[in-house]
């Protein structure tokens, strides 16, 4: 059935859509050898919407999944039986065997696990944050950096599905406008810093620095010796050099 495809653009779609639609991989530490033995990967049911067999554009999806479903390696419940809408029809691999004998795709799927693990961790998520309001989906589903970068990379190598487009702009959005939201707060911050230091200094002066010739008042001689601790030294703004301070009696 797969050499019969009639292209290879039909042939490099099937590699996708197995890995990534029609089996789950159950994640262990002995993970390789268990992979080739066919262990720990089981198949998967999937809806007709999740494989966007509705869309005009996806042409080469309903003919190779039509060749699969007519050679019953993978099987169709219909909607109609099953009292469903059309986009509710499931197919999944017609049997579990079909894994272990088929000897292209479980090097497809040692080659790809990495990427079958991502989708799968992400899957959940992708699917409820479609359901979820603007507000909430704003808080919450935000994937990791490490994640994002995968997802990033995987999807220059392998097509995304609508949703898991939506849900990659969603986060890289997301990321851009809290990085950028941080970046201008820690920038304020460093800017207003020298402001504050001037601003505090204008409204309250360090009493032990002496910045003008005045008898009393603010920044005069006779306020820092009135306000010094015992110890503390008192200090003359540079403005000050070669100025004589005269202190006064007072009654």
């Amino acid at each position: 059935t797969y050499n019969d495809l009639p292209s290879e653009a039909h042939r490099d779609y099937t590699r996708q859509l197995f890995t990534q639609h029609f089996i789950h991989l159950t994640e262990t530490r002995d993970e390789l050898s268990r992979l080739e033995s066919g262990e720990g990967i089981t198949r998967r049911r999937v809806t007709r919407a999740e494989l966007r067999l509705d869309d005009p554009e996806n042409s080469i999806g309903r003919e190779t999944v039509d060749a699969f479903t007519s050679s019953r390696l993978l099987i169709a419940k219909s909607a109609l039986r099953q009292s469903m809408r059309l986009e509710e029809s499931t197919y999944e691999i017609s049997h579990e065997v079909l894994i272990n004998a088929w000897e292209r795709l479980r090097k497809w799927i040692e080659i790809d696990r990495e990427d079958i693990y991502l989708v799968q961790r992400l899957r959940p998520n992708i699917t409820q944050w479609q359901k979820e309001e603007t507000r909430k989906k704003i808080r919450e589903y935000l994937i990791e950096k490490r994640e994002l970068k995968q997802l990033q990379n995987y999807s220059r190598r392998k097509v995304l599905s609508p949703q898991e487009k939506s849900f990659l702009h969603y986060n890289v959005r997301s990321r851009f406008v809290r990085t950028a939201i941080t970046s201008l707060a820690l920038l304020i911050l460093v800017l207003s810093f020298p402001l504050f230091l001037l601003f505090r200094g204008i409204i309250s002066p360090d009493p032990s620095i002496v910045t003008n010739v005045f008898n009393d008042g603010k920044g005069s001689l006779r306020q820092a010796i009135a306000q010094a601790n015992s110890g503390t030294t008192i200090t003359f703004d540079p403005v000050l050099a070669n100025k004589t301070i005269f202190i006064q009696g007072k009654d």
